[in-house]
């Protein structure tokens, strides 16, 4: 990189430190980019990886490292660093909505879920594990597929909540570019687990779907709303309701 492009890059961290909010998009990629490829001018790549991505939050969300690699410059290092940037944004908003010392909502499940999984290229499903007041036990991937489905054993997932001692479950996979709606399969698989867990005394609360930042209640048959509330709106818990009442 030559001094004019090194200059180029002081002037751009000065005005970031100064003001954030001012940088526009490329821009803001651009800083960044430049922690991943500190040798290159990133001016022209942050604009390709916009061009092509769309956004910020599409680039980060995206798992697809053959289609980043494609674009000129960007680099194995930087599949890598996009990969540790989509890790931390899920793991903040983990630490935001599964807040182990309250009780969760299906808004606050929902927003967690969309961070860590809308975007990947391939399905995995997850187990959230509750206590008795529907706080957090644990939060973890029980299996890894492929684009087309993910193969997941009933007894895993029992073995799974009783291994937590778990009072009660929300189970969370992603359907990768395709219908949020529940497949043929998805139902079948709910419909086992609804009945096993019923007989140990394990609460399934729902089985949300991901998909391209939406989220799908199989519970309640309908996307859950996770933006921004109406402070006036009452707020549904996990805790307050009685799942297997509502099916």
């Amino acid at each position: 990189m030559d001094d004019s492009a090194k200059g180029h890059r002081e002037r751009l961290r000065s005005r970031f430190l100064t003001s954030p909010s001012d940088l526009p998009d490329y821009e803001f990629l651009e800083l960044l980019l430049g922690y991943a490829r500190p040798r290159i001018d990133t001016k022209p790549l942050a604009k390709r990886l916009l061009s092509h991505f769309g956004s910020i939050q599409s680039f980060l969300a995206s798992d697809d490292d053959e289609v980043l690699l494609a674009i000129p410059d960007a680099g194995p290092g930087l599949a890598v660093f996009r990969r540790i940037l989509h890790e931390l944004q899920a793991r903040c908003a983990e630490e935001v909505h599964l807040n182990s010392k309250k009780s969760l909502t299906p808004e606050s499940v929902a927003a967690a879920a969309a961070a860590r999984l809308s975007g990947r290229l391939t399905e995995e499903f997850w187990i959230l594990s509750l206590d008795a007041g529907c706080r957090k036990i644990a939060w973890e991937c029980l299996s890894r597929g492929t684009a087309d489905g993910v193969n997941v054993s009933p007894r895993a997932v029992l073995e799974c909540l009783l291994r937590r001692k778990a009072s009660a479950a929300v189970l969370i996979h992603n359907h990768p570019g395709g219908t949020r709606q529940p497949s043929a399969e998805d139902q079948r698989l709910t419909g086992i687990l609804q009945s096993m867990t019923d007989q140990i005394g394990i609460e399934l609360l729902d089985h949300l779907i991901i998909c391209d930042g939406f989220c799908f209640s199989m519970r309640q048959g309908k996307d859950i709303s996770f933006s921004e509330r109406d402070k006036s709106e009452p707020v549904e818990r996990y805790a307050e309701t009685s799942y297997t009442e509502k099916r």
